[in-house]
């Protein structure tokens, strides 16, 4: 049996989640005007259209002068957990019997698969599905408080999930 909690997790219908510094809600578009965009044989480039070209696992992209984490599908679940401050921990959940706490402190307990460079510049970083508007208006939102300052994203992955911890470039591995 596969569960999961039912508490501030984003989920959407397909294409990847992203999250974005807070400031970018503004601007962020998703696939709005899908209709005319380029993936469709249209001549507009939408945000969709930017992120789909990703791959799939976590990409770090610089878009609207900040950097933006492009992650898996977003059919499976992702939320951001409980972690000290300065930090955020995101779990994309791909089905599990383990509690989600239980879960990252398995897979950040290994070495991390990939470690991404960050710049924060804003003060939150907001998880949404990347077709939605920067409001989360189809899906919603959640976000987190983040220092500025340059960060690092390192990334876990296993069957069960992706789990990717982002921390000031100078801090020890959360572990």
């Amino acid at each position: 049996m596969t569960r999961k909690p039912q508490t501030n997790w984003i989920q959407g219908d397909g294409g990847p989640a992203v999250v974005l510094q807070a400031t970018i809600g503004a601007v962020w578009q998703g696939a709005t005007n899908f209709d005319n965009c380029l993936m469709n044989g249209g001549c507009i480039e939408t945000d969709y259209d930017v992120i789909c070209k990703c791959s799939d696992g976590v990409t770090a992209i610089d878009r609207y002068g900040r950097t933006m984490l492009i992650l898996s599908d977003s059919e499976w679940a992702t939320r951001f957990m409980p972690t000290k401050k300065g930090s955020a921990v995101l779990l994309q959940w791909f089905g599990s019997n383990s509690e989600p706490e239980a879960l990252v402190d398995r897979l950040v307990a290994s070495p991390p698969a990939q470690s991404l460079p960050f710049k924060m510049v804003d003060n939150a970083l907001r998880l949404l599905v990347g077709a939605d508007d920067g409001h989360g208006g189809l899906y919603g939102f959640v976000e987190v408080e983040m220092p500025p300052g340059d960060k690092i994203c390192e990334v876990n992955y296993s069957q069960e999930a992706q789990v990717i911890v982002i921390r000031p470039a100078e801090v020890a591995a959360i572990a």
